[in-house]
């Protein structure tokens, strides 16, 4: 309903140079104040959409597959260190069979959400998706907000922390990792 912040994912194809909607979803466990669909990323026939405040805003990211013209819910990923207020979804990336997916308010130190951040790397192998593993920056720090944004590309993945401060206050930092 308006107003619910339940989040909604609309897809759209084109035939010439004209738009026309092919499906509206919404995850299998998603509700009002979940914010579904707030990072989405497409590759091919799979869709990757997040719910940012499902489970206390823990955060959940859904991977949805396309047969013909019909959507649907594949999978359900958490992080395997899940915790309120962590946000995992806030930004996510698909190539293949990978997905990254940032959690920009994980706290890795032991306090109650310090905002180091995070980003989690996913496979899949046939239709099951595994977390292979969890990266962090190398200086990691309160307040970075590692996982604020995600990509891949080939063999790379690239994180950004708009709150590094290493260079000067939160001058932010990207950093790259290969596998």
């Amino acid at each position: 309903s308006s107003g619910s912040q339940a989040g909604s994912v609309y897809v759209f194809t084109r035939s010439g140079t004209s738009w026309s909607q092919q499906a509206n979803f919404v995850g299998t466990d998603t509700a009002a104040g979940h914010y579904f669909g707030q990072s989405v990323q497409i590759e091919n026939d799979t869709i990757v959409a997040s719910a940012t405040k499902i489970n206390s805003a823990a955060g959940a990211v859904y991977v949805f597959t396309r047969s013909g013209t019909s959507w649907s819910q594949q999978a359900k990923l958490t992080a395997s260190d899940a915790a309120a207020y962590n946000e995992f979804g806030n930004a996510t990336a698909i190539e293949g069979d990978t997905i990254v997916i940032g959690s920009h308010q994980s706290d890795n130190g032991g306090f109650y959400v310090d905002y180091t951040g995070s980003a989690y790397i996913y496979t899949r192998s046939g239709t099951s998706w595994t977390q292979v593993k969890k990266i962090q920056s190398s200086d990691i720090q309160a307040g970075d907000n590692f996982g604020k944004s995600v990509a891949i590309y080939s063999n790379t993945i690239v994180a950004g922390a708009w709150g590094e401060d290493t260079g000067a206050n939160l001058a932010g930092a990207a950093y790259a990792f290969t596998a």
